[in-house]
């Protein structure tokens, strides 16, 4: 009489495998969603970089916005007038992918012409990280990567 079931050996070597596979796909794919975050990072600061271009323009003394502005204004638009009337600079300001808060934004006091707007990397080795990361991305271990005004 044959018996047509598999053997605990066999069993436990394709259990083996596929725990193999499982140990090399599943870092691979937490990277993936890691840098992915990240760009996303980047080019919401690169759409706020515009929308600050505009906002400048539009000042009869030209200037970039206070600290302040992006203040309660995570995923809600940022116009000219407090109802999302008159000028749009954009119509929902982007926050962090994962945490939802706001980017870190600095108008130098000494001059508003100039500003720094900041995202907090996840990816370590983002080629495109600051040399010297800022302290709120240092305290989440984390690096980050600054724009500036054009």
């Amino acid at each position: 009489m044959r018996n047509r079931g598999f053997t605990l050996i066999e069993i436990l070597i394709a259990v083996a495998i596929v725990a193999v596979l499982i140990g090399f796909i599943v870092p691979n794919f937490l990277g993936i969603r890691i840098r992915a975050r990240d760009t996303k990072r980047k080019s919401d600061l690169s759409q706020l970089q515009i929308a600050m271009e505009l906002f400048r323009s539009d000042r009869d003394l030209p200037a970039y916005p206070d600290d302040t502005f992006m203040n309660g204004l995570c995923n809600k638009c940022w116009t000219q007038n407090a109802d999302c009337g008159g000028n749009i600079y954009m119509k929902k300001l982007p926050c962090d992918p994962q945490t939802q808060n706001q980017y870190i934004y600095v108008r130098n006091p000494g001059d508003s012409l100039r500003y720094d707007i900041s995202a907090c990397l996840e990816n370590q080795n983002d080629p495109d990280r600051d040399t010297e990361s800022i302290s709120q991305c240092d305290d989440q271990g984390m690096v980050s990567y600054t724009l500036t005004e054009p």
